[in-house]
């Protein structure tokens, strides 16, 4: 399990059907006001009502993943220091949990040409593990929760928060770092000047601390992008700038159906295939059932 995985805590579940519903339930508004019962007439909030719970419904779709390895008969009679096959078992199913990550972060199920985030100059080729699911940067995108952040500031990652409205508590939240968006935040005073106060500091550690209140966390699979926070795959020298998440943990909801599955072919002649393949699917929730958004992102970062 990756450990990024670990860290969303909405729905998870295993064993699930290929589509299935997840409630998103908000909370309810203030209480009201209410006098003393002093008559025999029932009181106007038990015959009316004054609301009822604020649910939504997210779909989740499983789709299928799969990735294969050929071993030649060379590297099966001659690498003798390795178990060739254990090795890639293992390496598959370290792929896998990557792989769950990667889309989470930058699902995107639009197949147009020069629209899709992960390739904004391109078209996907239709079997990008991307296009199983809407994933965060797509929720940002979708819900105007973006600011362009710039030169990083600690100042930028107020405005993060405040574009997760009034309801974001901070423990709730966490901040989700790319490698390169994470080294530029190592050099922010406000990280760097903890060298005087303890050993938290990121001279010291070589990695930003939890701040705010929140944690933090870095993938690689949020990586750099063009100055409009999307991905250029025909100019690969356009993706110079780094991105962030902010991220509610309950925004991530995500399941499978059964076990990671390896399965080990003969090619006579040849050698063998290792093919490993799973079902999962995932929805974000931000904005549903009457709540503020939970997935905002800081794009443009030097």
């Amino acid at each position: 399990l990756n450990p990024l995985l670990g860290a969303f805590r909405g729905f998870h579940g295993r064993n699930m059907a290929k589509i299935m519903e997840v409630p998103a339930i908000g909370e309810l508004p203030l209480h009201l006001l209410s006098s003393e019962w002093t008559t025999g007439t029932a009181p106007a909030q038990i015959v009316a009502g004054k609301g009822k719970l604020p649910t939504d419904k997210l779909t989740i779709t499983q789709k299928k993943f799969l990735f294969s390895v050929d071993i030649s008969d060379e590297e099966m009679r001659y690498a003798t220091v390795l178990d060739i096959v254990a090795t890639t078992q293992r390496k598959l199913a370290e792929s896998s949990a990557r792989t769950s990550v990667s889309t989470i972060i930058n699902g995107d199920t639009d197949t147009s040409a020069t629209t899709n985030i992960n390739t904004i100059d391109g078209t996907p080729a239709g079997t990008e593990a991307y296009l199983a699911f809407d994933g965060l940067i797509k929720k940002c995108f979708s819900g105007s929760t973006t600011a362009d952040g710039g030169t990083l500031a600690f100042a930028d990652f107020i405005t993060a928060l405040n574009l997760l409205g009034e309801k974001a508590v901070a423990e709730d939240i966490m901040f989700l770092f790319g490698t390169y968006s994470h080294n530029i935040a190592l050099a922010i005073q406000e990280f760097t000047q903890m060298y005087i106060n303890g050993s938290a500091s990121s001279v010291l550690t070589g990695r930003v601390p939890n701040f705010l209140g929140s944690e933090v966390h870095v993938s690689r699979y949020l990586a750099k992008g063009t100055t409009a926070g999307k991905v250029a795959t025909g100019t690969p020298a356009n993706n110079s700038k780094g991105r962030m998440l902010l991220v509610h943990k309950d925004a991530v909801q995500y399941g499978y159906n059964g076990d990671y599955n390896i399965e080990i072919f003969r090619v006579p002649g040849f050698g063998w295939q290792v093919l490993g393949y799973y079902y999962m699917g995932a929805a974000i929730s931000s904005g549903n059932a009457g709540t503020d958004a939970q997935v905002a992102m800081l794009y443009n970062l030097s």
